[in-house]
C-alpha cells in the first residue's frame, strides 16, 4: 500500500505571491478574459469553480475528478508580433546570434512564463489538467509546431522533424536553470498546453464586451438581447475585479472559503443573468426550449412580484408537465388539449389582469384537473399539478 500523500488542493497552498490585482488596461483585459472563461460553469456537471488571481491568473477547477486549468492571460501590440518559444520558456539567446530556435548552448531564466506554470506541478502535481496561455497575439509556427507534435506523440522519442529539433534545443537550455527537469517533465507538460486566443484585443476592450455578450449568448441558452448580454458581460467583469482585488491572510481553512472569497461558480453567474439557479438546474437537462421558457417565466415573475423562493417549483411544474406531454400527446385528443389549455390561458389572463390571486390560480387548477382527468385519455391521470404546469407553458409562450 502506498504511503504517497494526496496532492493538495488550491486552499491548502500558499500562493507564490498576493498582492492584489492591480488596475489599468492590462489588468481589464485579464478580467475580461476570465469572464469569458467563468461561463464554463454554466455546465457544472464539467466545470465546477473559476478562483480569480489564485496561484494564477485565473485557474479553473474541474467538476468530478478534481484537477485544475491554469490560466497565465499576456497581451502585447502587433508591432512586436507572435511569441516566441525562446519568449514563453525564457530563453536567452547569446548576443550576436538573429535565430529565434533556442541553441543547444543557450541559457534559460525561472522568471518566464513556463517557469511560472510549471512551479505548480511541484505544488499540485497530477491536479495539474492543463496549462493555458491565453494572449491576443498568438504564437509563432515553430511553437505551434512543437505542441501540436507533442499532442500527437505518445513519448518524446516519437517527435519528428521540427518539433523534435525544437524540443531537443529547449531542453538542453532549460536544464541550465532546471537542474531536475527530465525530457519526460517536459514532453509532458508540453502535451497539457494549450495555447488559447483572447477574446478580443487590449486596444479595444469595448470589443471585448461585445464578445463576452455573443458568447454568454452562445452558452448560457437563455432568450436576451444584445445588449441585455454585453450588460451581464459588464457585470461578470466587474464581479471577476472585486474577486481579484481580494487579499487572503491567513489561507482559507476549506475550499468553499475560498470559493466564496475569490471563486465563481455556477450560482454566481446565474445571479448575474437574473436566474433561479433551482430552477436552472430543474430545466436544463429538459434542453434549450425549456431554458429560454425559464427566462421568461422568472422575467413575469419578477414583474408580478413572485416571491424568489417559488420560482423554482414554478419550474418543476412546468417541468413536470413537459415531461408528462411528451409521453402523452400521442394519446391526448387535440381537441381535449386545445379546450384544456384555452381554459388555462384564461385563468393566466385573469390572474394577469387581478381578478385571480395565486392562491385563485391553484383553485382553478385543481378543478380544471378534475373537469378534464375524464375526458383525457393518458396511461397517467392529469391532476392539478400537471394542469398548473400547463398554466406555466402558457406564461413562457405569452412572454416570447
Amino acid at each position: 500500500m502506498s504511503d504517497e500523500k494526496p496532492a493538495p488542493h488550491l486552499h491548502e497552498v500558499k500562493p507564490r505571491e498576493q498582492v492584489g490585482a492591480g488596475t489599468g488596461e492590462k489588468y481589464d483585459f485579464q478580467y475580461h478574459e476570465a469572464a469569458a472563461d467563468a461561463l464554463q460553469v454554466l455546465d457544472d456537471t464539467k466545470v465546477a469553480c473559476l478562483y480569480c488571481e489564485w496561484h494564477d491568473d485565473y485557474v479553473i477547477e474541474t467538476a468530478g475528478i478534481l484537477s485544475y486549468r491554469f490560466h497565465q492571460v499576456k497581451t502585447r501590440s502587433a508591432s512586436q508580433g507572435p511569441w516566441t518559444v525562446s519568449e514563453f520558456f525564457g530563453v536567452k539567446r547569446p548576443k550576436g546570434r538573429k535565430s529565434k530556435k533556442a541553441p543547444p548552448k543557450s541559457a534559460a531564466t525561472t522568471d518566464s512564463i513556463f517557469g511560472r506554470l510549471f512551479d505548480h506541478v511541484a505544488k499540485f502535481g497530477d491536479r495539474c489538467e492543463w496549462f493555458v496561455f491565453v494572449s491576443d497575439a498568438g504564437v509563432e509556427t515553430d511553437f505551434q509546431t512543437l505542441v501540436d507534435g507533442a499532442r500527437q506523440a505518445a513519448d518524446h522519442k516519437f517527435l519528428q522533424g521540427t518539433a523534435a529539433s525544437t524540443f531537443a534545443e529547449l531542453y538542453s537550455a532549460l536544464r541550465t536553470v532546471f537542474s531536475n527537469l527530465t525530457e519526460g517533465d517536459l514532453f509532458s507538460f508540453l502535451r497539457r498546453l494549450y495555447l488559447q486566443q483572447a477574446i478580443g484585443k487590449l486596444s479595444a476592450l469595448k470589443n471585448s464586451r461585445y464578445l463576452i455578450g455573443a458568447r454568454i449568448l452562445e452558452l448560457s441558452e437563455v432568450n436576451l438581447s444584445m445588449s441585455e448580454a454585453q450588460k451581464i458581460g459588464a457585470a461578470l467583469v466587474a464581479l471577476v475585479r472585486e474577486k481579484s482585488h481580494r487579499v487572503l491572510a491567513p489561507l482559507p481553512s476549506t475550499k468553499e472559503e475560498l470559493r466564496a472569497a475569490k471563486g465563481l461558480v455556477l450560482d454566481d453567474v446565474l445571479r448575474t443573468l437574473s436566474l433561479s439557479a433551482a430552477g436552472y438546474r430543474e430545466l436544463k437537462s429538459t434542453g434549450r426550449p425549456a431554458v429560454v421558457a425559464l427566462s421568461r417565466l422568472h422575467r413575469l415573475c419578477k414583474r408580478c412580484n413572485v416571491p424568489d423562493h417559488t420560482i423554482p417549483e414554478l419550474c418543476h411544474l412546468k417541468s413536470a408537465w413537459d415531461a408528462w406531454w411528451v409521453v402523452q400527446r400521442h394519446l391526448v385528443s387535440k381537441l381535449d388539449y386545445t379546450a384544456l389549455k384555452t381554459e388555462c390561458c384564461a385563468a393566466i389572463q385573469s390572474h394577469s389582469a387581478g381578478t385571480l390571486d395565486f392562491d385563485g390560480l391553484r383553485a382553478e387548477a385543481k378543478s380544471l384537473a378534475v373537469k378534464y382527468r375524464p375526458a383525457l385519455t393518458s396511461t397517467q391521470p392529469l391532476n392539478d399539478e400537471l394542469v398548473f404546469g400547463l398554466m406555466m407553458t402558457a406564461v413562457a409562450e405569452a412572454e416570447q
